[in-house]
């Protein structure tokens, strides 16, 4: 996977910058994919809420196995596939004991790595290769080891370190109070139970950051509009608008103060 330039023959494409695919590798499943009805930022009465919201066209999403630990079995990967709803590269494995499952993939995995879940302690002697990607405990890691998509013990699913080329770090280990202090993709440190799951290596598709979309269409796509400053527009339209914004507070288009907790 490397970052595409195009040639300039539109306007649209002068800046371009995009992620190639490598489309002859990704075999789609349709087990696992799934439609949503895209509401367009309206309420189930047809009243709009979300003003800079519209119709979605990539309404089909792929479910994701976060949660590795009910299987323990060697799984390999079959095939690469990439959703626009996500920024990682997600790949079809397959256990066996012959079931299928999507999972996000770490920064340097490909077809025909082998992936499972670890039930024992491991450390730096063993290739690196045999355990990237793998889901465990944090108390099973070693000292200098990096991880992503962590599961606390309350939580089912990820909530930190989910995007690409994120990851987290160990910065320190308490043995009796079972706690570990992991350092976020922000640069805040926060304490972890030594029971939290997490994935083995970095996020993939580290080059994510570097894509330019082009044109404005793309993320009207999305089901993203325009926002326009309220600052530009008439008095009859926001709070803000006919040049008479001195120093009263942030408010929304309804008179809502908006800034006043923050």
């Amino acid at each position: 996977m490397f970052l595409k330039k195009y040639k300039p023959k539109t306007p649209s494409l002068r800046f371009k910058k995009d992620i190639y695919k490598m489309s002859p590798f990704i075999k789609k499943n349709n087990l696992f994919y799934m439609k949503y009805k895209s509401k367009s930022g309206k309420s189930k009465y047809g009243t709009s809420i979300l003003r800079t919201r519209s119709h979605n066209r990539f309404n089909k999403y792929i479910s994701i196995n976060l949660n590795r630990s009910t299987t323990t079995n060697l799984a390999l990967i079959t095939s690469l596939n990439y959703i626009n709803k996500s920024s990682c590269f997600i790949g079809l494995i397959k256990y066996s004991d012959n079931s299928l499952s999507y999972i996000k993939l770490s920064n340097g995995l490909f077809i025909g790595n082998f992936t499972k879940t670890i039930d024992r302690p491991i450390n730096f002697s063993f290739n690196f290769k045999n355990i990237l990607g793998c889901f465990m405990i944090l108390n099973l890691a070693p000292k200098y080891c990096v991880f992503s998509n962590i599961i606390s013990i309350n939580d089912k699913n990820s909530k930190y370190a989910k995007s690409a080329g994120t990851y987290l770090s160990i910065i320190k280990k308490i043995k009796e109070h079972n706690i570990f202090i992991l350092k976020l993709p922000t640069g805040k440190k926060k304490y972890f139970s030594g029971f939290s799951k997490a994935t083995i290596g970095r996020n993939s598709n580290f080059l994510n950051k570097f894509i330019v979309i082009g044109k404005a269409g793309i993320n009207r796509w999305k089901g993203f509009k325009p926002v326009v400053r309220g600052v530009a527009m008439n008095p009859v339209d926001h709070p803000h608008g006919g040049r008479t914004k001195t120093n009263q507070p942030e408010m929304s288009p309804w008179g809502w103060i908006t800034k006043k907790n923050k």
